[in-house]
Formats: C-alpha cells, sequence, structure tokens
C-alpha cells in the first residue's frame, strides 16, 4: 500500500529571525504530538516547509482532521509521491502525477512552481516547471478544457518538489490554524463565561502562542442542571486540542453574589462582581 506525504508550510516563524529555531521546534514538537497515534513515521525539514510520512496504509484523514489544528501551520496539502529513478521514466511518472493532481480542480488558468531540494536532479527548477506545464496544457486542451499558463496570478497551482530519494507533487492546499506555535508567548489567565465571547478571545491568545488557563464563576440555577459548569468543561474541552493541555478552575460565586446583594447599592452590583472575578482570578 501507498504511503502518504503531507507538506506543511508555515510563513510567520519567518519573522523571527534569531529566534526562529525557537519557533518552529515548538511547531514540530507540536506536530509530533498532534500525530503521534495516527502513524506519524518520519518528519523532515527541508528550507522553509515540514515534510510528513505517515506509515504505509495509514489512512491520512484523521491525520488531516489533526494537522487543521495546530497552531502555526498556514497551510498544508497531501502530496503524490515519485520515485527517483532514471529521468525519462522519472519525467514521465512527474507529468502523470502533476495530472492526477490538477485533473479533478476547476480552473482556467494555472502556473507550475518546482524546488529541488536534491541538486542532483537532471533538470533546473526552472526547465521542471516548463516540462511539466506544457504537458498539463497539452493534455487537458485535448480533453476540450480551456485553460492557460499565467505565472503571475493562477488560479491553481501546481508544485513540484525535489527531494533526495522521490518527487513530491500537489495541487490543492489546505488551510492550516495560522498564527504562532502553541506555548510560545507565556502564561495568561482567561475568566470563562459560558457565552461566546469568552471563548474566541481564549482561542486569539492561543493563535498567539499564549498558554491559557481557564477561570469559571458559578453559581446554582434556578431550576435543578442548570448550573453553566458543564457548558465551561465543554468549551475547555474544544480550546485544550489546541494547545494540549489546560487546567480549568471552578469557583463557586454565589456567596459573594449574596454578600454584594445585600450589602452594595444595585446600580454597582455588576461591577463589584467583575472586580471581585478579576481578583480572584
Amino acid at each position: 500500500m501507498a504511503r502518504h506525504h503531507i507538506v506543511v508550510h508555515y510563513h510567520e516563524l519567518w519573522l523571527k529571525g534569531g529566534n526562529r529555531r525557537f519557533f518552529l521546534g515548538r511547531l514540530i514538537t507540536a506536530l509530533r504530538k498532534s500525530l503521534a497515534d495516527v502513524g506519524l513515521e518520519k518528519m523532515r525539514c527541508p528550507g522553509d516547509r515540514i515534510i510528513l510520512e505517515l506509515a504505509e496504509g495509514t489512512p491520512v484523514e484523521p491525520a488531516l482532521a489533526r494537522i487543521e489544528r495546530v497552531l502555526g501551520v498556514a497551510n498544508f496539502a497531501v502530496a503524490k509521491e515519485v520515485p527517483r529513478e532514471d529521468a525519462d521514466r522519472e519525467l514521465s511518472a512527474l507529468c502523470g502525477a502533476a495530472m492526477e493532481e490538477v485533473t479533478p480542480a476547476e480552473f482556467r488558468s494555472f502556473a507550475v512552481r518546482a524546488k529541488r531540494a536534491d541538486k542532483t536532479f537532471p533538470l533546473r527548477s526552472s526547465e521542471i516547471e516548463v516540462v511539466v506545464g506544457r504537458h498539463i496544457l497539452e493534455s487537458l486542451r485535448a480533453a476540450g478544457r480551456e485553460v492557460r499558463v499565467d505565472l503571475n496570478s493562477p488560479e491553481l497551482t501546481c508544485r513540484v518538489e525535489v527531494m533526495k530519494n522521490s518527487v513530491l507533487v500537489y495541487a490543492r492546499k489546505l488551510p492550516g490554524a495560522g498564527g504562532m506555535p502553541a506555548n510560545t508567548a507565556g502564561r495568561l489567565t482567561c475568566l470563562l463565561s459560558g457565552g461566546f465571547d469568552s471563548a474566541v478571545a481564549a482561542y486569539k491568545m492561543m493563535r498567539r502562542g499564549a498558554h491559557v488557563s481557564f477561570v469559571h464563576f458559578w453559581g446554582a440555577g434556578a431550576k435543578p442542571g442548570e448550573s453553566s459548569i458543564h457548558i465551561a468543561r465543554d468549551l475547555v474541552r474544544k480550546l485544550v486540542p489546541y494547545q494540549f493541555t489546560a487546567k480549568l478552575f471552578l469557583v463557586p460565586f454565589e456567596p459573594l453574589q449574596r454578600e454584594i446583594v445585600d450589602k452594595a447599592p444595585e446600580n454597582f452590583r455588576i461591577l463589584l462582581y467583575r472586580r471581585l472575578m478579576l481578583r480572584i482570578a
């Protein structure tokens, strides 16, 4: 059975200068943790991307679902692998793999972009682009499709990456979570309500690399089962995969509310609730 290869790209990490190795290391760690139980066999980092190789026979869908929530990933793609053999057979297989990638897609203009991590490949990057591009153009036009080459703003880009032992071809990128890798920007505490805003704010801070702990203030509902604790737990369960670990602190707030209601004017009660929540957190 075939092995699946996934090409992972990142962009913002390149802005980090001398700290780039630290951020890239955290991204690699996050990918390893996310894919630990879905058949990850090898990981390589040639240039400005990460190549993931799944074990033979491993389904790719679970891995894609995990990569979608790894912070720091700009986009990723499942690539077809073409083994490195003699040049003639290699080019033929390379063109065939490119056609398999682009044929299902709907587009009117395209380009081919090639990178050679292994400079022993007999063709330069520009020559690979010409050979593969010509094959795609002629084959699609022969099939009755109106397509053209557009090197400036193509609707579809077919990418060819020449590695030491294989060539990877892909044309359909999937969007990643973006942002910075998890656990690269210190720790924060989030006051988590049972609503929408605080969970979104926590996620946005996670995307900037912060590791977030959660504090939820709860009171007994008017009826049995109306406590908001289960809502807070559900929200944390949805957020924790983005940073792998999290603490949820549950604070019973009803006694304090009763004290404030008893001793403070009504106009100040909400302000006092919030002030006490902030001090406790």
